[in-house]
């Protein structure tokens, strides 16, 4: 558990310094699937560990559904998620945000797409 909380919190920084999210924004939305709705706990520990190591506030959000993460990204309100990489895809060929590192060897970090 404590070693897949640190690669989503290093996979998440690596975000924060490539997706353009500005460093003063005063509170970012994390989005988590549907299928975390029994996550609540997990999902607050996530978010409460990235404000920690980033200094800003990290709100968790549950969707209900997939499409609304979707549309999340097309507001003004400074957002990531935690979803698989279809849902992912589907946001990047939307040109609404930048995907997560899926995995991360330690030898190469590079921006996907």
């Amino acid at each position: 558990m404590r070693f897949f909380r640190n690669a989503l919190v290093a996979s998440l920084m690596y975000v924060f310094i490539f997706s353009g999210i500005p460093v003063f924004a005063e509170s970012v939305t994390c989005w988590f699937p549907p299928g975390w709705a029994n996550k609540k706990d997990q999902a607050r520990l996530i978010t409460n560990t990235l404000s920690k190591k980033t200094g800003l506030f990290i709100k968790p959000k549950i969707a209900k559904t997939y499409p609304f993460i979707v549309a999340s990204f097309t507001g003004k309100e400074e957002a990531l998620v935690y979803v698989g990489s279809f849902v992912q895809a589907i946001i990047k060929a939307r040109g609404i945000g930048v995907p997560l590192v899926q995995a991360d060897n330690g030898k190469k970090s590079t921006a996907p797409g």
